[in-house]
């Protein structure tokens, strides 16, 4: 998978970026992420919007191992 940055702010804690080259056919893609503190904690928002419909399953996915992949480091560093 192929991504580009579209926008980031290391003061809103935000990113925005869309993939354009993919295994599945893919017609359009954006995404945003967002930390937002909570407390003594935080919360990861991820949006994504894709066409066609047809391919949210393999986002999904996709955003799956990464959130699992994330949560293993920061574990690891806690």
């Amino acid at each position: 998978i192929k991504e580009r940055i579209l926008s980031h702010s290391d003061a809103e804690r935000s990113m925005e970026y869309s993939c354009f080259e993919t295994p599945a056919p893919l017609q359009s893609h954006h995404a945003s992420i967002r930390v937002v503190a909570e407390g003594d904690h935080c919360r990861l928002l991820w949006e994504t919007s894709v066409t066609p419909v047809e391919i949210e399953a393999f986002i999904r996915t996709s955003m799956d191992g990464c959130i699992q992949k994330l949560t293993e480091i920061l574990q690891q560093t806690a």
